[in-house]
């Protein structure tokens, strides 16, 4: 990994990761009370989810990556396809965004991979591609207009791109800014400046964390270009748990909610 590397896992740390920033915001819209003592005691369940999964990853790599990529098909396809979407549209969409790296730079992924569980990996090169094959198939038929043409530009960044850019595009111009475009959307004036100001300072804790994370844990060290992929990267699969736990819970609620006022 050199310094193209490395710039774009600072892109992903300022432009994509700040998304989940909002959570606090989210969780009161979720139903936790406007109370001192409940937005702290939210933070805690929320930090040490993500901690436990950090702490899960450390000891049992492979397979939370496996539990990591399972994760990430179902929120990415749910941030691209919002509300009441089939969950066959939801895992499709999610596994063609994660498949096409995977399908088109196989030794670049496997690689990217063993710095993250330190083992060796393989991919099944043609069970990708007969599964993209399948994926296509899905998206000719049962899309249309922009969401057809987005999946087609994927695979052209897949193509064109290696797999850590190929990422940073996905991550930092399509899913992080459709999260805040859409929440900032159902905020009022005054809770957007105060989202904003939610958004700096719980950037600021996940530094630390970060940090924090570099002095207790061999190999997380940021000096080097594999230790801070590693850091990234893992940091963004323990965060996702707890924010992923958050989203579905506010879009049930939300949904139960819009269902009553029908009635």
């Amino acid at each position: 990994m050199g310094v193209i590397d490395l710039a774009a896992l600072a892109l992903i740390v300022l432009l994509g990761v700040p998304h989940g920033a909002l959570d606090p915001m989210l969780a009161i819209r979720a139903g936790v009370p406007k109370r001192i003592g409940a937005i702290a005691f939210f933070h805690v369940i929320y930090i040490s989810i993500a901690a436990s999964f950090w702490l899960f990853w450390i000891g049992f790599g492979p397979f939370a990556l496996i539990a990591f990529l399972a994760l990430s098909i179902w929120h990415f396809g749910g941030d691209a396809l919002p509300g009441d979407a089939p969950a066959l549209h939801r895992l499709a969409y999610g596994s063609w965004v994660l498949i096409l790296p995977m399908a088109f730079s196989p030794d670049q992924v496997s690689h990217l991979f063993e710095l993250l569980i330190n083992e060796p990996i393989v991919l099944p090169k043609t069970a990708l591609w007969v599964a993209l094959g399948l994926l296509s198939f899905f998206g000719i038929f049962f899309t249309g207009g922009i969401r057809r043409m987005e999946w087609f530009v994927l695979a052209a960044l897949a193509w064109l791109l290696s797999p850590l850019w190929y990422f940073v595009i996905f991550f930092c111009l399509l899913h992080s800014p459709r999260h805040l475009i859409r929440e900032f959307r159902k905020l009022s004036s005054i809770e957007r400046w105060i989202g904003a100001g939610v958004m700096v300072v719980m950037m600021l804790a996940t530094l630390g964390l970060g940090q924090a994370a570099t002095e207790l844990f061999a190999g997380f060290d940021p000096a080097t270009a594999e230790g801070a992929f590693r850091l990234v990267f893992i940091g963004i699969a323990a965060l996702t748990l707890p924010h992923m736990i958050l989203v579905e819970v506010l879009e049930r609620r939300e949904r139960r909610t819009t269902q009553t006022m029908a009635y």
